[in-house]
């Protein structure tokens, strides 16, 4: 990340009263690894671009719009199966 950007960051932080250390903690090699595997992960559920979802029984929902649609299924498919 080049520092005019960690600047923006750091600035956004304190602006809106965000711990910076969060965004430090963003950059760490563990953060770093696990979002490269949910990346894979989610590439092969054949999301892509905005946001997609996909619960776990493979309904697949894009864009924002969707989330709520895709709580709400989740959740009626977690209390068929209960």
């Amino acid at each position: 990340m080049s520092r005019p950007v960690l600047e923006f960051w750091h600035e956004f932080a304190s602006t809106y009263s965000y711990p910076a250390a969060a965004f430090e903690t963003a950059r760490s090699e563990p953060i770093q690894a696990a979002l490269k595997a949910n990346v894979i992960e989610a590439e092969l559920h054949g999301v892509f671009g905005a946001s997609s979802f996909v619960t776990s029984d493979g309904e697949f929902f894009w864009g924002n719009d969707r989330l709520e649609p895709a709580v709400d299924w989740a959740a009626n498919r977690a209390l068929e199966t209960a």
